[in-house]
């Protein structure tokens, strides 16, 4: 248990390292705020509160993933290096798609939600 405890401290810290790193991770951060705040104003069901917490989950995950990338290859390789920008442009390419997967899944959820709130005011 103790070892588990100990794991699960250092995986969180590699996230709020992360938060304190990278400034896409911040508006990530606001932006999870600002749909959660959504989803709770507009009464979402369970199956969309599912599907918006895989998206934060899979944009959250795929940033995080980008900056151990980033750091790993400025480490491995300080110059300019085709391979190395390689790497790092398709690590901010995975976190480009999942963002645009999640903007256009929280299009398709809220949507319906935003035009009965409009209808109804």
């Amino acid at each position: 248990m103790r070892r588990w405890l100990r794991s699960f401290g250092f995986a969180w810290q590699g996230v709020r390292t992360t938060i304190r790193r990278e400034a896409h991770m911040r508006f990530h951060l606001f932006a999870t705020f600002l749909v959660a705040l959504m989803g709770w104003t507009l009464h979402i069901s369970r199956t969309d509160w599912l599907f918006v917490i895989l998206f934060v989950a899979l944009v959250w995950t795929t940033e995080i993933i980008n900056t151990a990338l980033e750091i790993l290859c400025n480490k491995v390789e300080s110059r300019q290096d085709p391979s190395i920008k390689a790497v790092k442009d398709m690590a901010a390419g995975a976190v480009l798609v999942s963002a645009i997967l999640a903007l256009l899944g929280g299009i398709l959820i809220f949507g319906p939600y935003l035009q009965a709130w409009i209808n109804k005011n």
